[in-house]
C-alpha cells in the first residue's frame, strides 16, 4: 500500500470509525492525531519485514489480506486510542469505562482491515463483485452473549497483552470473511437483514 492510497483510506474510511467510537465513548477515550504518520510507518516496516523474511519475490505486492492484517498489527502497536486519566494521571474506573474504549484499538484495526480489503475488490472491474462488497465484511452470528466482532476484538487484544500477532493467521481470517461475505451476498434465498456488517462494529 503506497501513502497515497493510507492517507485516502485514512481520509475517506478510516476518520468515519475514529468519530464513530470517540462518540460513543464520549469523554472516555482520546485518539491522537499525531499517531496517523506513526501507523503508516509501522505498517512500511512490518511489510518490509514480511516480504524479506517470508516472501519468495521480495519485490512483488502482497495480497490485500495480508496488507489488511498488516494494516491491523501496526495500529495495535501504535495504539493510536488511549484511556483518559483522572488529573492524579490514572485511569477512570473500570465501572466509567464503557466495553468499546476497552478495546477500541482492537475495534479500529478490524475496521480498517474491513475498508482496505472491501476497497481493493471494489476497484476491480468485475460488477458483480463491487455489488457483493459494497457494504463490507458480512460477519457471522455468534451463539455465545458476545458478538463474533467483540469476540475477534479480545482476541486481538489477548495477542497484544502475549507480545505476539500472527499476520498470517489473521490475513486467514480475513480471507475466510470475505469468502463467508461472497458466499451469503451471491446468494438469491439469503436474507441478509439477520446479518451483521462490519461496518456496524
Amino acid at each position: 500500500m503506497t501513502k497515497e492510497k493510507f492517507d485516502g483510506l485514512w481520509k475517506n474510511g478510516f476518520e468515519r470509525k475514529i468519530d464513530e467510537i470517540k462518540s460513543c465513548c464520549s469523554d472516555k477515550i482520546l485518539f491522537d492525531e499525531n499517531r496517523k504518520e506513526f501507523i503508516f510507518e509501522k505498517y512500511s516496516n512490518i511489510r518490509d519485514f514480511i516480504k524479506e523474511r517470508y516472501m519468495k519475490n521480495k519485490d512483488g505486492l502482497l495480497d490485500r489480506h495480508k496488507v489488511a492484517a498488516i494494516m491491523m498489527k501496526a495500529i495495535l502497536i501504535v495504539e493510536p486510542f488511549q484511556l483518559s486519566k483522572k488529573d492524579n494521571g490514572e485511569i477512570l474506573d473500570t465501572e466509567e469505562i464503557p466495553i468499546l474504549a476497552w478495546f477500541a484499538n482492537e475495534v479500529f484495526a478490524i475496521y480498517c482491515a474491513n475498508v482496505i480489503v472491501s476497497s481493493f475488490l471494489i476497484n476491480e472491474e468485475d460488477t458483480k463483485m463491487k455489488d457483493v462488497y459494497k457494504k463490507g465484511l458480512v460477519i457471522p452470528d455468534c451463539r455465545n452473549e458476545d458478538s463474533y466482532l467483540l469476540q475477534l476484538a479480545k482476541e486481538l487484544y489477548y495477542n497484544k497483552v502475549e507480545g505476539h500477532f500472527d499476520v498470517f493467521a489473521f490475513a486467514n481470517i480475513l480471507f475466510l470473511l470475505e469468502q463467508y461475505t461472497i458466499a451469503i451476498n451471491s446468494s438469491q434465498t439469503s436474507d441478509l437483514s439477520n446479518q451483521n456488517s462490519c461496518n456496524d462494529v
